[in-house]
């Protein structure tokens, strides 16, 4: 034991001396970057090294001699000086060091070197996506930090460590959620433990360690306590951070002053008790002798010396942040200073012509206290354009924050007020991260933009317009959408076609943008122009068209430059001025304006318009805003308060309003003089609405009559002329009519307003500032300095703050600046934490702006300053340690940080070496206990172990930050090794005896305290011997101590030596306090102890028991039996046992089986000696009998993960991933023996998501596996995924999977044949993406044709070019966008020539299908439909099957097309139609009846087919009447010609036609039978009767030798005669008429009778079929009927005739034929031979 721990010390020794070297080069800078350089270096060759045993040690140390027989005997125990680094103990430590940092290599490294770490204890994290900032998730906890750890641990056997060393460049926190946030060090210290469940657990765990827990001081074991001790080497920089080492080894017996700073503002209730724990501190302090300062006042302790340890509230105390700066809120004022504010002086930026600056105290903006400090900056003036020949566009922009929409469609801006508005040239922002030029943060994330204005097009013709952008946008032309890329995406790119006339077009996007890379890009093409960004010069603000120019009636521009007389440009009411000498012309809006001067300038003139409706627009700025009450700008009439009329006026005040008056005042708004104004009123259905700028103001319905009644318009003067306006008017326009709210937006946008940005390429940097003296008790701090600031208006930029210090001459020593930071709309803080020159006494405190592009106009606001230092700002010892009740003080160790509490890296800073801060809000009972950590401390136990104890909890915020085992007083303690024990002769029992016991001190302090024995067995106190041992570098420290002792028993006896230190005598390591002596007291044979190798055995397991029993002549035999003690039974289980050694002990072992009860095992030995006696021993419960522990491996993912899996060992990550839409065997295994398959099933979890119970898929042994199934959703994202196991809710394993995305893979189908034909074939792609089934991709798709050559495939149904061969067709395809762009596919398929597949024809006339047609008729078309056909090139019919000689016609016209629905022939979905008329000259030779006919079809490849036949009837022609040669005109008396021609398609051969000329009377005038010949023309003279105006009917009919007929009727009108020949004639006429009346009736009735006669005579001649000549007269009713049917009866029955008794004719036939009674009563008379 001695030897052993000398080898330690000078082991340790050698090496610390490199180490002091080491500190010394590093006291530099620039010393400080070589060994930086160095250090890494050597971190390599140690990471190399495969142990430090090489190291060669002195030859005493490896010699062991004897203790008991060294000559002379050596009495000091420790020979080299004690120092921290041979005193503490670094064999338990390991330092972890990450890779990724720098600043860890560095740190760790140096660690490493100087503690002797050697390479095995060195964890260096390698991977190298290993996190370095100082915050992580619970993720990136477990997989980057904590099972590398683990497993390094694991692998290199590192069974002993106690404590871990982390450094800066290791994460600082791990945030899992606000109950499960931790510091990083606290989550570590928990691994492979019994507390590991408690990792990012909702709670702290408690620890049982030490005071806090109610336990004594000891030292720290991880095999007792269940974590590591862990602690961090860091700081705000790497040299702080290695300066923990060198103050560590500088720390050993460093004692100095204790402070206990009381904060009496925590006196209220849950704080008071830690004010009260620091009065029990300094009680315990004094009592143990070591000097206190105690501060119990409200002041904060600061600047004191030799300080070793410190309590603290830190800036929970409330005078530990005291504002050194005066007026820091600006609330005093002092018009002393520039700024307006006391003790601050304000410097502007460079200014362009017509900006404004200046600095202000003010009290209307402020974060709080009375006022703030206000920088305005005003704009040059804008400049006025006319929006006609501006260009570019008006741009809108509109903050979507807290707008709700749909990101698949558009933002509807519909009704919302722009944000921001300005001028731009075009449309043309490439997709960036950053905001556009010109916009601020509004406009980063969540907006919308619009452009609208005027797009001239050069050329009429179609054009096309492409817009780009990410994410949505629409275009309108006209108001009519375009392109729709609306929708949230990537940088993506729509187009849409129209036509435009050449000339003027309304324009308008929108767009926006929701979050990430934003872009928008118009271009266009058309006519004479390629695809480009639209240019600026095509693009205007607004049209050359007046507003609503067909009821402008009035516009006075007003751009005259002398005279009195302003032109109306659109009427002729000219104004005459008054008042103004020619004086008035100002230039102004665009052009010149009218200048009015207030006291009698006018303009007038009459007019006369009479108008219902009007509008009336102006535009005018005030000289003044407190204009008298009814001065006007313009007014209609000179009559004061007439309700009838109206003008323009002020209100009066100061500032006044614009008003409509009439009887009643309307406002407008506000008179700003300072700008131009425009004013607009309408009038309509008694309604007037306000506009001002171009915004509707006001609704308001008037009287009837009032307000239109318009005499004059007069301007400059109210209507009474006695109040005159001071101003300048511009652009006044009068319309007829009242303009709707756009309209008048757009007569207000005539106007273009372009106002110039704030130029900030020349000094755009602007401050306020103050000079201050600095306390002379706070040089040497650092500082704090806080501010606030905020913007108004459209101002962009950054603003920070800055300290500069100087010497009492005023020099500058330094300056330091915060970051900068962006502007706002809301009160934000930026903080700067500074250490200045030690040699300042003055700061020059400053808050500053610097103004960027996009800046117009508007206000920076500073408020609320703090300027205070960090305290306590000590003089502090090596080795002193601190704590602070902060909540958050080791929430970061970056430099400049946000404060707000105090950091404990400012302690650091200040020179403290070892301090606990916390990473969250820990709550304060989490916060060291002072008493037990600074008593603890102050008794020589290690920082770490003294952090641990005196505060329990455990996984929770606080981090400890020094060297562990640094221990300041640690040569207070003393350690007493009891080395060896020996008994120089036999011990009998009851007889007094002597023991030798061998001590030593091994450390500095003075051991005093007792030597204690006592026999194990019973515990029986046998000797307790006080003594005092000097340090261990003194005399004495090692001696040989003879003690006096009474065996009080027989047999083997087991005597415990043990050193008790005396109360107050504090001492670190207890474990070598102790020394075991077994001899053998001499006595009779007995069984001396009955063991067990446990107490507590699991089923399955095997428990070896043992009896001790001695003799004097030795064993023979033992025999173990054993039961289980509930079972009453009588009988055991024997078991032989076996002997070790000597025959005194004798074992055996008990093998449980694995379905052995949960209950106790008795046992029953006996032994028997050489002479066959036997003792007997019973042991009643002896062990008891639990579950056997369980350990499970898993979660095995099929597919994922390595196979085939044992399940005896974590599964490993394969090359591959799960797969989405895939079904993964998720996969447990359990060795357990006992295993219970029934109440013990694991539960597997995805992303925290519980699969199906598993089950159970195998059994082996000791080992049960257990499957579940896991299917992730195709298409999902491809983000990793959580899988963890748990039993019983007992997490087992946790581990982050990462899928893959499966390539498409392509099918190629084509339907209904397994070969082309190349016509119509149906070729289909399907893409499919196993893992992404919804996934679309584009694709093209080539087909290479044998002999016709390559063809893109546009759509499922293709048709192959001409030439096509018989042969192989290659088929590829290829995805042309995405991720998996250019993946192709390629397949091949066979080509088979065919000919037509050709329907039976159909026939169709007027779109409906017949079977029937007449020959020679015109409009039929025969339709035929061709299936799976290629392209076809020529078409034939033939006819059958009699007829001509030539019934075959090719080369007939064709065409491809859509029958009518009723002529459809064929079937099928891919049928295609064709049409060919069929030529009537082909039928016209046919005989009728039925007609057979054949299409055939030709392709592109000169393959031709032949349809089916078709069989229809062939008919006659009807016959067709044309009247048109008719005379348009008759006259009563005058001779004219009637004429009629007569056509049939298949001839007239052998037509029949029937005339009558009927009065209006029903009187014939005419008959006859006509048979037309080849010119088939019937002419007819005849002379109308009488000399009246008379109307008469021709009543023709026909019919052909197939019996078909035609009717025809004509109304003729006979106008009266003029001529005076003609009246004497017709009056003659007359006078015979009325004379001969019956001889006329008589003649009439005779003709009658003698045409039926002729008429029956021919029927019955046809019947014959004997031709008849003559021409004959048929009877009035000819007309009356007709019938289709064709029979010879035809015109017998049209004459209302039964042919069968021609004779034979009763009234009732005559009336039905259509007599009238008279006719009948004539013929009557005549038929009975009577006269009238």
């Amino acid at each position: 034991m001695p030897i052993a721990k000398n080898k330690h010390i000078h082991l340790y020794g050698t090496y610390g001396a490199a180490c002091h070297d080491a500190d010394t080069v590093k006291s530099s800078r620039q010393g400080w970057q070589i060994v930086r350089s160095r250090m890494a270096i050597v971190l390599v060759i140690l990471l190399s090294l495969q142990s430090w045993a090489a190291v060669s040690l002195p030859e005493e140390a490896r010699t062991h001699v004897d203790a008991w027989e060294e000559a002379p005997f050596r009495d000091v125990a420790v020979l080299e000086p004690f120092s921290h680094q041979t005193f503490a103990d670094y064999s338990d430590v390991a330092v972890i060091i990450n890779n990724q940092s720098e600043v860890s290599r560095t740190i760790g490294t140096a660690f490493a070197l100087a503690r002797n770490i050697p390479p095995e204890r060195v964890i260096l994290l390698t991977n190298e996506s290993t996190p370095t900032g100082e915050t992580i998730n619970s993720n990136q906890f477990t997989t980057y930090f904590a099972d590398p750890i683990s497993q390094i641990i694991s692998e290199r056997n590192l069974t002993e460590l106690n404590v871990l060393v982390t450094t800066k460049g290791v994460p600082l926190r791990v945030n899992g959620g606000t109950n499960s946030r931790a510091s990083f060090d606290s989550e570590l210290a928990l691994i492979d433990g019994p507390y590991a469940s408690s990792i990012f657990g909702d709670w702290y765990a408690n620890s049982n360690f030490g005071p806090a827990a109610g336990n004594e001081m000891k030292q720290f074991q991880r095999d007792e306590q269940g974590y590591y001790l862990v602690t961090r080497l860091t700081g705000y920089d790497v040299q702080t951070a290695l300066g923990l080492i060198s103050k560590a080894n500088n720390s050993l017996g460093q004692h100095g002053l204790s402070v206990l700073d009381l904060a009496t503002n925590r006196n209220g209730s849950g704080y008071k008790w830690w004010n009260d724990l620091l009065y029990t501190t300094e009680q315990t302090l004094s009592s143990m002798g070591f000097p206190v300062e105690f501060n119990q006042n409200g002041t904060y302790v600061t600047d004191l010396e030799n300080v070793s340890m410190y309590a603290a509230w830190g800036s929970n105390d409330g005078s530990w942040a005291s504002n050194e700066l005066s007026n820091s809120g600006y609330d005093t004022s002092d018009g002393s200073w520039s700024t307006g504010a006391r003790y601050w002086d304000g410097i502007g930026p460079a200014l362009s012509p017509g900006e404004q600056w200046w600095w202000a105290r003010q009290t209307d903006v402020k974060r709080n206290g009375n006022a703030a400090m206000e920088g305005r900056l005003d704009d040059a003036p804008c400049g006025a354009n006319d929006a006609a020949t501006t260009n570019g566009l008006l741009a809108e922009y509109f903050d979507n924050n807290g707008v709700t929409y749909n990101v698949s469609t558009m933002v509807n801006l519909s009704g919302r007020t722009p944000d921001f508005v300005r001028h731009e040239p075009n449309i043309d922002w490439p997709s960036t991260q950053q905001a556009w030029t010109g916009l601020d943060s509004r406009f980063l994330e969540y907006w919308s933009a619009r452009h609208t204005g005027i797009i001239h097009i050069p050329t009429a013709g179609n054009w096309t317009f492409y817009l780009r952008s990410d994410d949505g946008s629409k275009l309108w032309i006209d108001d009519v959408e375009i392109v729709d890329n609306q929708g949230h995406h990537a940088m993506q790119e729509r187009s849409g076609v129209v036509w435009l006339d050449a000339g003027e077009h309304r324009l308008r996007t929108e767009f926006f943008e929701h979050g990430g890379y934003a872009g928008l890009e118009l271009k266009w093409e058309g006519p004479g122009i390629s695809k480009q960004t639209i240019p600026t010069n095509v693009l205007t603000r607004g049209s050359s068209f007046p507003v609503r120019e067909v009821d402008l009636i009035h516009h006075w521009e007003f751009n005259e430059v002398s005279g009195d007389v302003a032109n109306d440009s659109v009427g002729s009411a000219h104004l005459n001025f008054t008042g103004t000498n020619g004086n008035q012309w100002r230039n102004c809006v665009l052009g010149n304006c009218a200048f009015f001067d207030g006291i009698d300038d006018e303009a007038r003139v009459d007019v006369e318009d009479m108008v219902s409706d009007f509008t009336v627009s102006l535009w005018v700025q005030a000289n003044h805003s407190g204009q008298s009450r009814h001065s006007s700008a313009i007014a209609v009439n000179d009559v004061a308060g007439d309700d009838d009329s109206f003008q323009f006026q002020t209100s009066g005040g100061n500032p006044g309003n614009w008003e409509l008056y009439h009887n009643n005042s309307y406002s407008f708004g506000t008179v700003d003089p300072t700008v131009w104004q425009h004013l607009v009123t309408t009038f309509t259905n008694d309604t007037v609405t306000l506009y001002m700028d171009g915004v509707e103001i006001l609704n308001q319905s008037v009287p009837n009559g009032t307000v239109n009644s318009i005499e004059i318009y007069k301007f400059g003067v109210n209507r009474a002329g006695n109040t005159h306006f001071a101003g300048v008017i511009d652009e006044v326009q009068i319309w007829g009519a009242a303009l709707n709210p756009e309209e008048v937006a757009d007569v207000h946008d005539e106007i273009v307003w372009i106002c110039p940005t704030f130029n900030s390429t020349n000094n755009s940097v602007a401050y306020v500032e103050q000079t201050f003296e600095i306390d002379g008790g706070l040089g040497g701090h650092a500082w704090v300095l806080d501010g606030y600031s905020m913007r108004e208006g459209w101002v962009e930029g950054n603003w920070w703050l800055e300290v500069e210090a100087h010497d009492a001459n005023g020099n500058p020593l330094s300056n330091n600046q915060s970051e900068e930071r962006a502007f706002s709309d809301d009160w934000q803080t930026r903080q700067l934490r500074f250490r200045p020159d030690t040699q300042a006494t003055q700061f020059t405190v400053r808050q500053v702006v610097e103004f960027t592009d996009g800046t117009y106009n508007g206000s920076i606001y500073f408020d609320t300053l703090k300027l205070y230092p960090i305290r306590p700002h000590f003089t502090w010892l090596d080795g002193s340690i601190a704590e602070t009740a902060v909540s958050t003080g080791g929430r970061t160790f970056v430099m400049n940080s946000s404060y707000g509490q105090s950091l404990v890296s400012d302690l650091l800073d200040d020179g403290v070496s070892g301090v606990k801060g916390y990473v969250y809000e820990p709550y304060l009972p989490a916060v060291s206990n002072p008493e037990q950590l600074l008593s603890c401390y102050a008794d020589g136990f290690t920082m770490a172990e003294c952090y641990a104890a005196s505060n329990i909890m455990l996984s929770w915020m606080g981090t400890v930050v020094g060297d562990p085992k640094m221990a300041a007083f640690g040569d207070r303690l003393h350690d007493v090794n009891v080395s060896e024990v020996r008994a120089p002769s036999r011990l009998s029992i009851g007889e007094n005896g002597t023991l030798e016991v061998l001590l030593e001190n091994l450390a500095p302090g003075t051991a005093n305290g007792f030597v204690e024995i006592r026999d194990r067995q019973n515990n029986f106190l046998l000797v307790n011997q006080s003594m005092t041992i000097p340090g261990g570098n003194d005399v004495g420290s090692r001696l040989i101590l003879p003690v006096n002792i009474t065996p009080v028993r027989t047999g083997f006896v087991e005597f415990l030596v043990r050193w008790i230190p005396a109360e107050g005598n504090p001492e670190r390591i207890v474990e070598n306090n102790l020394a075991l002596l077994n001899i053998e007291i001499n006595a009779a044979p007995v069984i001396d102890d009955l063991t067990c190798s446990t107490t507590t055995a699991t089923r399955g397991g095997v428990v070896i028991c043992r009896v001790e029993v001695s003799d004097d002549f030795g064993v023979g035999g033992a025999t173990l039996s054993w039961r289980y003690n509930s079972s009453n039974e009588s009988e055991y289980t024997p078991i032989a046992a076996s002997s070790q050694g000597d025959g005194s002990i004798w074992t055996a072992a008990i093998s449980l089986p694995i379905d052995a009860p949960f209950d106790s095992v008795d046992l029953h030995w006996t032994v028997y000696d050489l002479q066959n006696l036997s003792v007997e021993s019973y042991w009643d419960a002896a062990f008891n009998i639990t579950d056997a522990s369980a350990t499970w491996y898993g979660v095995h993912v099929e597919g994922a993960d390595l196979a085939p899996w044992l399940g005896i060992d974590p599964p490993i990550h394969g090359d591959s991933g799960w797969v989405r839409g895939r079904e993964h065997a998720m996969t447990a295994c359990v060795i357990d023996i006992d295993h219970n398959n029934v109440t013990e099933i694991p539960t597997i979890l995805v992303d925290g998501l519980q699969l199906a119970t598993p089950t159970q898929s195998s059994s082996s042994g000791s080992q049960t596996c257990y499957q579940s199934s896991w299917t992730p959703i195709a298409g999902d994202s491809l983000n990793p995924v959580s899988v963890s196991l748990q039993v019983d809710g007992m997490e087992w394993s946790n581990r982050s999977l990462t899928p893959i995305d499966l390539a498409p893979y392509a099918e190629l189908i084509i339907d209904g044949q397994s070969y082309l034909d190349g016509a119509q074939d149906r070729i289909q792609i399907h893409i499919i993406d196993e893992d992404d089934p919804d996934a679309i991709y584009s694709i093209e798709t080539i087909i290479d044709w044998p002999g016709a050559g390559l063809q893109i495939l546009n759509g499922d149904i293709v048709t192959a070019p001409p030439e096509l061969e018989a042969g192989d067709a290659s088929i590829s395809t290829r995805i042309t966008s995405g991720i998996w762009a250019d993946l192709e596919w390629s397949w091949t398929q066979p080509v088979f020539l065919t000919p037509p597949q050709i329907s039976t024809p159909t026939l169709c006339v007027n779109n409906m299908w017949v079977d029937t047609i007449n020959r020679g008729a015109e409009g039929t078309d025969i339709w035929v439909g061709v299936t799976d056909g290629r392209p076809i090139q020529y078409a034939g019919i033939r006819l059958g099957p009699s007829g001509p000689s030539s019934n075959s016609f090719s080369s007939i016209f064709f065409e491809l097309g859509i029958p009518p629905a009723s002529c459809a022939p064929g079937t099928g979905q891919d049928t295609h139609y064709y049409r060919m008329s069929l030529n009537p000259d082909y039928l016209l030779t046919w005989p009728l009846g039925a007609v057979e006919l054949e299409v055939n079809l030709g392709d592109i490849d000169g393959i031709s087919g032949l349809s089916q036949t078709l069989i229809f009837n062939l008919q006659g022609s009807e016959p067709i009447l044309d009247f048109s040669a008719m005379p348009s005109e008759f006259t009563s008396g005058n001779q004219t010609q009637l004429v009629v021609s007569i056509s049939d398609s298949d001839g007239i051969e052998n037509m029949e036609c029937a005339v009558l000329l009927k009065d209006s009377d029903e009187i014939t005038l005419f008959s006859q039978i006509y048979h037309p010949e080849e010119n088939a023309v019937w002419i007819q003279d005849w002379t109308p009767p009488g000399t009246s105006e008379a109307n008469h009917t021709l009543y023709f009919d026909c019919i052909d030798e197939t019996s078909l007929s035609v009717s025809g009727t004509l109304p003729i009108r006979a106008r009266e005669a003029t001529t005076t020949d003609e009246v004497t004639e017709n009056t003659t006429q007359q006078g015979e008429d009325e004379v001969s009346t019956s001889t006329m009736v008589i003649f009439g009735i005779s003709s009658l009778l003698i045409l039926i006669i002729a008429i029956t005579v021919l029927l019955i001649g046809r019947r014959e079929e004997i031709p008849i000549e003559e021409e004959e007269v048929l009877p009035d009713d000819v007309w009356a009927k007709k019938d289709e049917d064709s029979t010879d009866d035809v015109l017998a029955e049209m004459a209302g005739l039964q042919a069968e008794e021609p004779q034979q004719w009763s009234d009732a036939d005559l009336l039905d034929a259509g007599w009238t009674k008279e006719q009948i009563d004539t013929y009557r008379s005549q038929e009975n031979g009577e006269e009238e």
